[in-house]
């Protein structure tokens, strides 16, 4: 099957003309779209008490694409020991716990600056 949304679901005016929609981003995106791009993910560890708020306003058949922290995908170029990138990776799949039922694919670029 293929999804089709956006990479993101802030900066679309369009899908919030509404005002009470415009302070709901996500639902109202959610409200156009069964799937979105968490570009979020990229740029830091996310906690589960935001992936929870994000969960919850979505409807059940909604789905997200989890890009992979840049720390995964050396992106960021920093070097990170065995130790750093363990402890990185299981605080990153602790925060994913309230979306494990929506995520249609974790995006991961390059995992090779990983080992």
């Amino acid at each position: 099957m293929i999804h089709i949304g956006l990479t993101g679901w802030g900066d679309h005016p369009a899908i919030h003309e509404q005002n009470d929609m415009y302070k709901n981003k996500l639902a109202a995106y959610a409200s156009h779209f069964p799937v979105v791009e968490l570009d979020a993910a990229f740029y830091s560890i996310m906690s589960q008490e935001q992936y929870d708020r994000w969960e919850k306003q979505t409807p059940r058949n909604f789905s997200f694409v989890v890009k992979a922290f840049q720390g995964f995908t050396g992106h960021d170029r920093q070097h990170y020991t065995r130790k750093d990138v363990k402890s990185m990776i299981d605080e990153y799949k602790n925060g994913l716990t309230p979306l494990i039922n929506k995520i249609i694919k974790l995006y991961f670029i390059s995992i090779s600056t990983l080992v």
